[in-house]
């Protein structure tokens, strides 16, 4: 695995200390706007930085390089980034650079040009992909994709020396680069569009550090107000990117919305006039998407490369299966450690944050050159390796300098130990790239064998800063005051088979002219003795272990079982004064939950277990308000009503993604909360059927 990181941070060094350069005709630095410092190339002094050992080859491998420059002039011929290129025929030749003003690509007869032209005096993000699997040749300016191609050659390598700044594609022109480069970066993996995007618009914290070139103070001055304007120009730049990505989500939403109106042929809802205090809801960038990245080390390795550096959230899940006839609640759990690391290598200790669990303690330390200091331990019981099955996350941030450990869901109200990040190590947290995992402290994977099919590891990009709100709101109902409490989010913040499950029931009406007493006569009949509600429920007092009238609720399907949910999709749900439900599991499906009448209280738990019966969140849905579940998001709760009004939700379940298979049960804790069971999601009546029955109630009642 290549690796490659030149930030030019006062030195021409590899940051992993491997590809290190030396610089020609001394090249001087410049602050940054997306580091320390940038290294300043004058092409007049022919001034380049040459890396002779070892030999970089990246024969028949995908891979990126990345870097950002900032031209102080554009030739009209070549200005060289980056070259393998000691022989003048270009057909030996790997180059990078800039041609005519603009992006351009070439190894042996494949040749790529960019279209947008570069100008003087700009910061720019650029990005050479080839792709070994595709043979498929991109260039990216500024994270956009500016030219791509099909190649018919496969990239063969060379053992030629690395230069930057300068190449030997031509000894007739003059190739050298005149400007500044920052952070240049060669990756012997594929790197997608999003990768790049992320690439180009993450500018971290700038710190200046060691000393500035040598000069002046006049001149000194002039290099920081130069670098100033730098960073607005790159500060514009990500804003107007991030502005076409969110307008380009905003129109897919409106034409989905129009799209759906048109087929439901129904009148568009009219939209709230936009105030100060109402927020355009798709430019907001946060994602709370669980981990889903799968990493097994036993077909892999014990060492996983990052798609985000400094940024990232791992998930273990352990469920043990029954072995030697031991229960599988009695199972002991299999003890491992996570090391965050700057480097491949797990032996380097130039910085690492360490991850350490078992079923006695759990201890979170780092290791800066060498030096081994704890950040946060205990052995509360509750924090430490479960029995059975249990579900542990690691989150890092460089961002907000912080590493969390939680268990149950990946979200921050599940969060048990938090340790914060002195902002001196920031540099070192951004550049924590590896994973490295051992089990009972040892990476012989043959040891622990047998616990492959019990340990699923989850990688994600995102780290846990917020926890997602429960109600949900169209993007004209957003407002500021949302994101102050933290009490709504808006649809399209959900992802599409959610949205989709949303926009399927939110204008059902189920009480119109033909019945306009529906939701009284479900009310009278769940009151009424003789009412078909009330001795229905009566009939399940037992559903969920020792009688219980109260845990019960009427289920009314409507429609039929597809197999891609638990038991049939769509279901009205009942649920008199005081009446709840079970703690239960929804077993990783989509689902949407409208109140219809009256309202409902929603308790979020961590997990399904008979020990943490607290809950980690408890809101209210009132009357014509949505809450939702994803896989790994809101998947274990009890709804309960609190009020002295029957309320009426309608609720919509789909099963999507591959990984999940259709489990046709709900799991519950049993109502004397002793043991956990499984719940088949039979109907208690088909809609239409219930329809007339209430009907038939409500006339007889009234003649």
């Amino acid at each position: 695995m290549i690796n490659i990181l030149w930030p030019f941070d006062l030195n021409t060094n590899d940051f992993y200390n491997t590809y290190n350069g030396i610089p020609t005709n001394n090249p001087s630095y410049v602050p940054s706007p997306v580091s320390t410092t940038a290294i300043h190339f004058q092409s007049s002094s022919q001034q380049s930085v040459e890396i002779t050992q070892p030999p970089l080859k990246l024969t028949h491998t995908s891979f990126p390089v990345e870097c950002w420059i900032h031209p102080i002039s554009l030739s009209t011929y070549d200005n060289a980034i980056f070259a393998q290129c000691q022989n003048s025929s270009p057909q030996n030749c790997f180059h990078l650079g800039i041609r005519n003003a603009t992006l351009f690509m070439n190894y042996y007869k494949e040749t790529l040009k960019g279209i947008s032209v570069l100008k003087a005096n700009n910061w720019y993000h650029v990005a050479f992909v080839f792709d070994a699997l595709t043979l498929q040749l991109t260039v990216y300016l500024n994270g956009k994709q500016d030219a791509t191609k099909k190649v018919y050659t496969p990239y063969q390598g060379t053992n030629d020396i690395i230069t930057i700044g300068t190449s030997k594609i031509s000894r007739i022109h003059h190739t050298h680069f005149n400007g500044y480069m920052d952070q240049l970066s060669v990756v012997s993996k594929a790197k997608s569009a999003e990768d790049i995007l992320l690439d180009a618009t993450t500018i971290p914290l700038i710190r200046v550090k060691g000393k500035l070139p040598p000069g002046n103070c006049q001149a000194l001055v002039a290099i920081i107000e130069q670098q100033a304007n730098s960073i607005e120009h790159q500060v514009a730049m990500t804003r107007n990117i991030l502005q076409m990505s969110m307008e380009t989500v905003s129109a897919m939403w409106k034409q989905q919305q129009a799209q759906r109106i048109c087929e439901n042929n129904m009148q568009p809802p009219t939209s709230a006039p936009i105030t100060s205090n109402t927020v355009s809801a798709e430019k907001l960038p946060y994602d709370f998407t669980p981990p889903h990245k799968l990493w097994c080390p036993w077909k892999s390795d014990c060492t996983q490369i990052l798609n985000q550096r400094g940024q990232m959230t791992i998930e273990m899940d352990q469920h043990m299966n029954q072995m030697n006839d031991i229960p599988v609640e009695q199972q002991t759990p299999l003890p491992f450690e996570l090391h965050m690391s700057i480097s491949e290598k797990p032996e380097n200790t130039s910085y690492i944050l360490h991850f350490s669990i078992n079923d006695h303690d759990v201890s979170i330390y780092k290791t800066i050159r060498g030096s081994t200091t704890f950040m946060n331990q205990t052995t509360d019981e509750d924090y430490v390796l479960h029995k059975g099955k249990g579900k542990y996350w690691l989150s890092i941030d460089y961002d907000n300098l912080f590493i969390k450990y939680g268990q149950g869901e990946v979200r921050d109200r599940c969060t048990l130990l938090k340790s914060d990040i002195p902002n001196i190590e920031r540099d070192y947290v951004r550049k924590i790239q590896y994973a490295h995992i051992s089990f009972n402290r040892s990476r012989d994977l043959t040891q622990v064998k047998m616990f492959e099919q019990n340990v699923k590891l989850k990688i994600g990009r995102n780290p846990v800063v917020d926890d997602p709100a429960l109600i949900v709101v169209t993007p004209n109902q957003y407002t500021l005051d949302h994101i102050r409490n933290n009490n709504a989010l808006p649809i399209t913040r959900l992802n599409s088979h959610c949205q989709n499950l949303y926009y399927d029931v939110i204008n059902w009406k189920f009480q119109d002219e033909s019945f306009p007493h529906f939701y009284e006569a479900i009310e009278h009949s769940s009151r009424n003795p003789t009412g078909w509600c009330c001795k229905r429920l009566l009939e399940k007092s037992n559903r969920f272990g020792q009688p219980n009238i109260l845990a019960t609720y009427l289920r009314i399907t409507i429609g039929r079982n597809r197999g891609t949910s638990p038991g049939v999709p769509y279901v009205l749900e009942i649920w008199p004064p005081g009446h709840y439900s079970p703690i239960h599991a929804h077993a990783n499906t989509h689902g949407i939950i409208r109140v219809l009448y009256g309202e409902i209280n929603v308790k979020i738990y961590r997990s399904l277990s008979l020990k943490k019966k607290k809950p980690i969140h408890e809101t209210k849905v009132h009357e014509n308000q949505v809450t939702w579940l994803s896989p790994g998001l809101n998947q274990i709760h009890q709804l309960e009503n609190k009020s002295n009004k029957t309320c009426i939700t309608i609720q919509a379940y789909e099963y999507v993604t591959d990984e999940v298979s259709n489990y046709e049960y709900f799991d519950y804790i049993t109502n004397d909360g002793e043991s956990i069971r499984s719940f088949d999601p039979v109907s208690d009546i088909n809609f239409f059927d219930f329809q007339n029955l209430m009907k038939d109630e409500w006339n007889s009642m009234n003649e």
